[in-house]
């Protein structure tokens, strides 16, 4: 085994001690900017979640006013009122 001469690893303790704390600081930044950043790709992952269910609820939505339409010419009713576009949220066609 090493025998590790006591005064010298405190010079080196001493001498490397600023760095360490340094490095520990930087990676407990880092920790820190990577729970920011999850944080934030889970809000757009949502976002991106609920524009596509509202988009399929939108198309749904004109599906069905669609058919009503055409059952209701079909037996001379008249259509229902609104103007059907045919364009989804955010000016997508449906």
């Amino acid at each position: 085994m090493y025998a590790i001469h006591l005064p010298a690893l405190r010079r080196i303790t001493h001498d490397l001690l600023p760095f360490l704390f340094q490095i520990l600081k930087s990676v407990l930044a880092l920790c820190c900017l990577f729970v920011v950043q999850v944080a934030e790709q889970q809000k757009v992952t949502m976002y991106h979640k609920n524009v596509a269910r509202q988009a399929q609820q939108v198309a749904a939505w004109l599906q069905k006013r669609r058919q009503e339409n055409q059952a209701r010419r079909a037996a001379g009713a008249l259509m229902l009122g609104g103007r059907d576009l045919g364009i989804g949220c955010l000016g997508h066609m449906v």
